[in-house]
């Protein structure tokens, strides 16, 4: 739900191949907008998502998003999420007070994304950088019960998937 539309441009810019072409020759904040209106209608049309242009968001039908999520394997499940994480990754932006509005729209999805990622067991740098972003935002919003879990979380991938003494750890 609210899927804010930097998260369409970010898929757009690598994440998601098939949407490279539909942002082809978009280079103004206009542009972008209008191409990704156009990805978007089509579910708008009939009824399958809606969108918010006040807040440029957009949400997809619960029924879709169950049906999606019901008709998918594991091996599809493993690759949206990882595609979820280069997403986000890319999008969130250096945890700072200039940035807080676009941490704001982009936590509550990597809180969504969670526990998909613990439960297929995806582990990465990537991984491990967006729950960190994430807490980090969280912890400067003072929701620490919010932030601690995620800030173990990244903590315990960093230490599985970088060598000891790697500065990512001890920061």
């Amino acid at each position: 739900d609210d899927i804010p539309l930097e998260l369409t441009v970010a898929a757009a810019q690598g994440a998601i191949p098939e949407l490279q072409g539909a942002y082809d020759g978009a280079e103004t904040a206009e542009d972008w907008e209008i191409a990704s209106d156009n990805l978007i209608d089509p579910l708008v049309r009939y009824s399958l998502a809606t969108k918010d242009s006040a807040e440029e968001t957009y949400s997809v039908h619960r029924l879709v998003q169950r049906v999606v999520r019901d008709t998918m394997d594991a091996v599809d499940r493993r690759k949206w999420s990882e595609r979820a994480v280069n997403i986000l990754n890319s999008a969130f932006p250096y945890v700072d007070f200039t940035n807080w509005f676009l941490c704001a729209r982009l936590t509550p999805h990597v809180l969504a994304l969670q526990p998909s990622l613990q439960s297929a067991r995806i582990v990465s740098v990537d991984v491990a950088r967006l729950f960190n972003q994430a807490a980090s935002y969280l912890d400067s919003q003072n929701r620490l019960s919010e932030a601690e879990p995620l800030f173990k979380e990244s903590l315990a991938i960093y230490r599985e998937v970088l060598p000891d003494k790697h500065p990512d750890i001890a920061s």
